[in-house]
C-alpha cells in the first residue's frame, strides 16, 4: 500500500477526493445557514425596536378614568345642593279644606274658622309648606238671607300658616259667594274655579271641599 501509486490509483483517488469535497459541500451550507439564523434568533432576542415604557403601571388596584365609581363621584360633585325656601312669593296658590262649614245664616265678620292644607306648597320644586298644615281662615263679610229673596254671601281668606309650629301671618285673595241660586256654580270673582253650595238664599263653604287661594303678598318663612 506504501508502494509507488500508479495512474490509475491517482484518479481513482481523484475521484474519491473530489467525491468526498460534493458531499462536504451540502453539509457546510447546512452549517452556515443553521448558524445565520441562530443568529438572527439572538438579534431579535436582544433588540426589538420597541422601547420599553417605564412609566406603564400594572398595579390593577389603579382605577380606570372611565370605570362607573369615578364616573358617579364626578357627577356628584357637579350637582349644585339646593338652598331651602325662605319665602313664599307673591301669587303662591295655597288650597286649604275647611274643617266645619261656614254659612252665611250664622258665620259673623271676623270669625276664624281652622282648616288644612290640602295640598304641598311648592315653590322651585320643594316643598315649602307640607299638606296638613294648620291654616286659618278669617270671614271678611257676612249676610244672611232676609225676606223677599234677600240673599245672603260670605267673603272668607287665609291669614295664616302654621309652620314647624311657627305662625306665619298671610295676606290672600279672597273667596266671595252670594245666595239667590240652587244650582252649583263656580264663582267668578274666586278665579280659582271653586265650586260652592248655595241654599235658597243662604251660602256655604261646605266642610272638606278643596278652596284654593293666591298670596296677595310675599310671606316670610321660619
Amino acid at each position: 500500500m506504501d508502494g509507488p501509486v500508479s495512474h490509475s490509483d491517482s484518479i481513482l483517488y481523484d475521484g474519491r477526493c473530489r467525491a468526498n469535497i460534493r458531499l462536504m459541500k451540502p453539509s457546510a451550507t447546512l452549517t452556515a445557514t443553521v448558524g445565520l439564523l441562530i443568529g438572527l434568533t439572538l438579534a431579535c432576542d436582544k433588540a426589538t425596536g420597541i422601547p420599553e415604557d417605564a412609566s406603564v403601571n400594572t398595579d390593577d388596584s389603579q382605577q380606570l378614568p372611565f370605570e362607573p365609581g369615578t364616573q358617579t363621584a364626578g357627577a356628584a360633585s357637579n350637582v349644585s345642593p339646593l338652598h331651602p325656601v325662605s319665602r313664599l312669593p307673591e301669587g303662591t296658590p295655597v288650597t286649604i279644606r275647611l274643617r266645619n262649614p261656614v254659612s252665611s245664616n250664622s258665620a259673623r265678620v271676623g270669625d276664624r274658622f281652622q282648616s288644612s292644607l290640602s295640598d304641598n306648597v311648592l315653590i322651585e320644586g320643594q316643598t315649602a309648606v307640607p299638606r296638613g298644615s294648620d291654616v286659618t281662615v278669617r270671614v271678611l263679610a257676612a249676610k244672611a238671607a232676609g225676606p223677599r229673596h234677600d240673599p245672603g254671601y260670605l267673603r272668607i281668606a287665609v291669614v295664616s300658616l302654621s309652620i314647624a309650629g311657627k305662625v306665619i301671618p298671610v295676606e290672600t285673595s279672597s273667596l266671595f259667594v252670594k245666595g239667590g241660586s240652587h244650582d252649583r256654580h263656580d264663582h267668578p270673582q274666586s278665579g280659582t274655579g271653586n265650586t260652592l253650595l248655595t241654599e235658597s238664599d243662604e251660602v256655604s263653604f261646605d266642610a272638606q271641599r278643596p278652596l284654593t287661594f293666591r298670596l296677595a303678598q310675599a310671606a316670610d318663612l321660619p
